[in-house]
Order: C-alpha cells, then sequence, then structure tokens
C-alpha cells in the first residue's frame, strides 16, 4: 500500500460552478505522459476542494503521485490510487465526478472492489458495494469476482459483506468450474467455507471431474461441522465423479476416521465402486488406514469384494505391508487364498515383498503355499528372488518334503535358479545343504548370467566331478561366464578335458573370448587344427578378431600356415584382406622362417 503523509487530513467537496461558491476552483486539462506538466485528473470538469483543509500543494501531490504510477499501470485511474492508499475522503469526492467508472478494470485485471478487497479494508468495501453503480460480479481474468477474490485471501467478514450485498456464491471463474465454496475448501478456508455453505450455495453444483463440494471436504479434510452443512443442505453423500469416486471415497483416501465415521453415520453407500472396482474398503487397505477398515468393516464393507482385476483387500494390504490391515481383515473370515486375475494370492505378494511376519500370519490363517500365479511362480520362487532368506526358511517349514523346490515356472527356473539371482549367498548355501541340491550346468547358467563370483565358488565347492568332465559344460562356461576372471574361477578348480581343448579354443575366439582361448592355450602342447564349415581354421578366426598375440600363440603352437580355406584364399592373403600390418608382417616372417628351415633340411 502506499503511505502520503499530506493526506491525513484530507477532505475532498464537490461545489457548484457559479460565482456565488467560496471554494478555489482549479481547472485541469489532460496532458500527455512524456509533457513535462502538471499532472491532471480530467479534461472535462473542475475538482473543487476545501481551501481550509486540503491545500493546493496537496492535490498537486496526489496528482503527482497519481501521474507516475499511471505511467507506470496502464488503465490505472485515481480511483485505483485512491483506494490503494486507503483514502476514504477522496474516494468519496471521486466518485461524486460524472467520469469516474468504478468498474473500471487496471491492465492487471483489478476493479477498484478488488483492489480493496486486496487491501482488507472493509469500510471501503463496505462503502464501494453500497454505490449505486458497483458491479458486484465483476469478473478480472486473473481472480474472478470479488467475492471469489476475497474467498481466497481475504477476511471471512469482508467475504460476509459482498454476500450481504448480493454477491453471486454460485458464480464460477477458473476452467475447472469450481465454485467459491470448492475453492476455499480446497485451499483450508474454513470459515469462509462455513459462511459460502451457509448462504446460498447451490449444493447440486459440480466441477469438470463432476466433484461436489462434499467431495472437496472430504478429501481435503473440511472440519465435521461442514461435512454436515453440506449433507443438510443436500450435497450428494453418493456423488459419483468421472472416475467413480464417491466423497466416502475421498474421505478414506485423506485418512480421515472423523469423515468417514460421519459419512457412514448418514448412511453413505459404503459398497459404491469406482471405475476400477475398488470400494472405500480397498482405498483403506490400500492406503494402510488400520481403524477405517475396522469402521468400514463394522458398517458392513465387503472383505471378499474382488476389483475389476480380481483384486481383494487383503491382496492390497499384503501388497503394501499393511500389516495392522490383514490382522482385522482376517478377523472377518476373509478369503486368504483369493487369486487375481494373474493368480496371484495375498502370499505371494508378501513373499515378493520379503516380510516374515506377513507370511507368518497368512500362514496361520491357511494361506496355500503350492498355489502357482500364471507365471507358475509359486511364493517360495518369489521369496527367492527377492533374497528373502528368512521368509524362505519359514515357508520350507510349511512344506513338509520340500516338493515345492522341484517347480519350475514359466522361465524354467527353480526356486534355487532366483536365489542365485538374487545374489544372497547365505541363501544359496542354506538351499543346496538343506535339499542336498544336485549342482548341474543349469545352475552355473544363471550363476554365470549374474556374474556373482562368490557364488559361482559356493557352486564349484558343491559340484560333482563327473559335471566338469561333462565337455558341453565347458563350452557353456566359456558362453555365458564372459570373462576371463570368471572362467578362471572354473578351469582353475578343474582343467577342462584335454580331448575339448582345441574345439573350446576355436568356440573362444569365435565368440570373441580371445583372453579365454588364449589362457586355455596354456593346457595345450601340440596344436592340431580343427576345420569348420567353411574350411576356416582357428588361425582364421585368431586373424579376424585383429589379435596378434593369440595369432603368434597358435602358430608357435603348431597352426598350419599353409592352410587354404574352401573360397581357396590363403591366411596371408585372409590377414590382408582384414588390413592389419602387424599381423601380415608377422605371417610373412613365421612364413620366411619354415621356408628357410625347411631348404636347410634338404
Amino acid at each position: 500500500m502506499l503511505n502520503m503523509t499530506v493526506f491525513k487530513s484530507e477532505c475532498f467537496e464537490m461545489a457548484l460552478s457559479n460565482s456565488k461558491t467560496k471554494h478555489k476552483h482549479l481547472k485541469l486539462t489532460q496532458k500527455r505522459f512524456n509533457e513535462k506538466k502538471s499532472p491532471v485528473l480530467d479534461s472535462m470538469f473542475q475538482i473543487s476542494y476545501n481551501k481550509d483543509i486540503c491545500t493546493t500543494s496537496t492535490v498537486n501531490n496526489f496528482m503527482s503521485l497519481y501521474n507516475k504510477v499511471s505511467k507506470l499501470q496502464k488503465d490505472y485511474t485515481p480511483l485505483h490510487l485512491a483506494i490503494e492508499m486507503g483514502n476514504f475522503h477522496l474516494i468519496q469526492f471521486l466518485l461524486k465526478l460524472p467520469t469516474i467508472n468504478v468498474n473500471a478494470f487496471t491492465s492487471t485485471g483489478f476493479t477498484g472492489l478488488h483492489m480493496a478487497i486486496k487491501a482488507d479494508n472493509l469500510s471501503i468495501v463496505k462503502y464501494l458495494c453500497e454505490y449505486s453503480h458497483i458491479d458486484l460480479e465483476a469478473t478480472s481474468n486473473c481472480v474472478g469476482t470479488p467475492l471469489i477474490y476475497a474467498t481466497l485471501i481475504s477476511t471471512p467478514i469482508v467475504l460476509k459483506t459482498l454476500i450481504d450485498h448480493g454477491a453471486n456464491v454460485n458464480k464460477t471463474f477458473t476452467v475447472d468450474c469450481l465454485n467459491p465454496l470448492m475453492l476455499a475448501i480446497h485451499h483450508n478456508k474454513k470459515e469462509q467455507s462455513w459462511i459460502l455453505a451457509d448462504n446460498g450455495t447451490c449444493p447440486l453444483h459440480t466441477d469438470v471431474k463432476k466433484w461436489n463440494a462434499l467431495h472437496y471436504a472430504a478429501l481435503f479434510k473440511g472440519s465435521d461441522e461442514l461435512l454436515k452443512k453440506l449433507v443438510e443442505i443436500g450435497c450428494d453423500k453418493n456423488g459419483i465423479t468421472c472416475e467413480g469416486m464417491t466423497p466416502l471415497h475421498h474421505a478414506v483416501i485423506s485418512g480421515s476416521t472423523d469423515a468417514v465415521k460421519l459419512l457412514v453415520s448418514v448412511n453413505a453407500d459404503i459398497h459404491k465402486t469406482d471405475e476400477n472396482g475398488l470400494t472405500a474398503l480397498h482405498y483403506a487397505a490400500y492406503q494402510g488406514h488400520w481403524e477405517i477398515v475396522k469402521i468400514l468393516l463394522v458398517a458392513g464393507s465387503r472383505p471378499n469384494k474382488k476389483t475389476n482385476s480380481k483384486v481383494t483387500p487383503l491382496h492390497f494390504a499384503a501388497k503394501h505391508d499393511r500389516y495392522l490391515v490383514v490382522v482385522e481383515l482376517l478377523k472377518c473370515y476373509v478369503d486368504v487364498n483369493a487369486i487375481t486375475i494373474q493368480c496371484n494370492t495375498p502370499l505371494h505378494y508378501a513373499a515378493c515383498n520379503g516380510n516374515e511376519e506377513m507370511v507368518d500370519i497368512l500362514l496361520k490363517n491357511g494361506a496355500d503355499l503350492n498355489i502357482p500365479n500364471k507365471d507358475n511362480d509359486l511364493p517360495i520362487h518369489l521369496a527367492c528372488l527377492r533374497g528373502a532368506i528368512d521368509v524362505v526358511k519359514l515357508l520350507c517349514s510349511k512344506s513338509s518334503n520340500g516338493s515345492n523346490m522341484d517347480c519350475r515356472n514359466k522361465n524354467n527356473m527353480l526356486p534355487l535358479h532366483n536365489a542365485i539371482l538374487s545374489a544372497n549367498e547365505e541363501l544359496v548355501k542354506f538351499l543346496l545343504n538343506k535339499y542336498k541340491l544336485n549342482v548341474d550346468t543349469d545352475l552355473y547358467q544363471v550363476a554365470l548370467r549374474s556374474g556373482n563370483i562368490h557364488i559361482i565358488k559356493i557352486l564349484i565347492d558343491k559340484t560333482n566331478d563327473l559335471v566338469f568332465k561333462n565337455e558341453l559344460f565347458w563350452y557353456k562356461i566359456i558362453s555365458f561366464s564372459e570373462s576371463l576372471e570368471v572362467f578362471k574361477l572354473v578351469a582353475d578348480h578343474v582343467q577342462p578335458p584335454t580331448s575339448a581343448l582345441s574345439g573350446l579354443v576355436e568356440y573362444a575366439i569365435h565368440l570373441g573370448y580371445c583372453d579365454i582361448a588364449q589362457y586355455l592355450l596354456k593346457y595345450i602342447k601340440t596344436w592340431k587344427d580343427l576345420i569348420d564349415g567353411e574350411g576356416n581354421t582357428a588361425l582364421h578366426h585368431a586373424i579376424c578378431k585383429n589379435d596378434l598375440e593369440l595369432v603368434r600363440s597358435l602358430i608357435e603352437k603348431g597352426a598350419n600356415l599353409k592352410h587354404i580355406c574352401d573360397s581357396g584364399i590363403t591366411l596371408l592373403q585372409f590377414a590382408s584382406r582384414n588390413g592389419n600390418a602387424e599381423i601380415v608382417e608377422l605371417l610373412k616372417n613365421y612364413t620366411n622362417y619354415y621356408n628357410l628351415n625347411k631348404k636347410t633340411n634338404i
């Protein structure tokens, strides 16, 4: 607000324009902003002022200030300035002038009444409301009508003043079609909300999402008194939004126990479902509001009601670790083995979360640990994948013969496979020791893909020697290890079969694991070329990979330098086409060396 000390004792009056008047007349003509002349107010009338109270300098000061402000803000009138300064006498005087428009907007979208509301000046607001030409519904593009603006920023008494003078409490402003009551509730304006509810707000009004005022009050934690008032004036307690939500749904989502109690007490429909088939009980279970769950169950809510996806409240509670909710639901003869559209039971969700306490209470209440879901996963599959060793131990203790350990899911994975993927070493040891499981190539395949060296070491210690003698096992080790470090863990423990070494070297080179091929060559004393379907040898593949040292090692082990592939290309030609000058030079040197030795021997 602007403060001008010279206006403290102002008293402006209108005087008749005749020679008998005792007042001095000051004629002001309008000038452009860029002209360095006295500021003006209007070119169509004279300003008369009380000479004894208001001096010429006072008027000039006001006009000077107005001239400066109006340059900064387009469409800013003297009335706007007077209201912003809070000068009641000046406002009275200006409103007597014929050319002053009380409803004029500034460039920022404010009328004089909007400004008075912003200043929270009750006397000016009341005076403007009583002015004959005032438009109480003048709508700003920025802040709406004066009543809407007052709802959001002003005191309750200012809002009540506007209503008492006829301001429309049902006019909407935002594109969402929220009325003043909805705005007040949304912005936690408790007194304003009550005033609007008690002064003619239409209870049937809904916004673009079909929310009524009761939806807002329930979601944004309106007081019990306000909720009762809204029900009394006729707000639909079972009104359905575009998403199928009722005020009871909103009350549950907000976690307001009192609001839920009130809506239940006025017989709100507790069985209504939203567009996804969720009742208020589903939402309460999902969010863990166990006290609300208890209220709804006592009121008759159905604990086994399924959503469109066949999900029960117990599924929600188990999935989101709502233990106290599960306790309440289990008191109501709930179906503990209900299955969703994906055939998951509550036990599946609890096991997947690794929640031992939840799994335990479900098992004690009859949960079946042998029900598979659509992926053929048992709860123990999910617990193993989570790495939840305590849950796995609990499930194993309830399985008499451990038959579920042999169950494979749709990905052909055993619970032990999932345990390996979880990287929980203690869990892998527990399962191997408890069930004396055989370590086969499938386990290694999973372990190698996980890349967990510690688990690979555990498997090596548990592996039967017959597995290591299987040539196919070593091909899989190369294929899935993808690194020399992992391959060496196995090869350093047990040497690969001698009969398979050449094939393993060629296979490693073909896959691009030249370091593994180089490592395997140390086990080979004399190299014997193996020829693939195109007539290529390991040396061809090494040249193709541009590995100079591997090419050198193969030649030194006895690889045939004179071999010609099926397309009639020599190794030297192959290297030249591959563009590696160092390998070409190496092949030439070795070829010359062997030719020289041959001549010497002759």
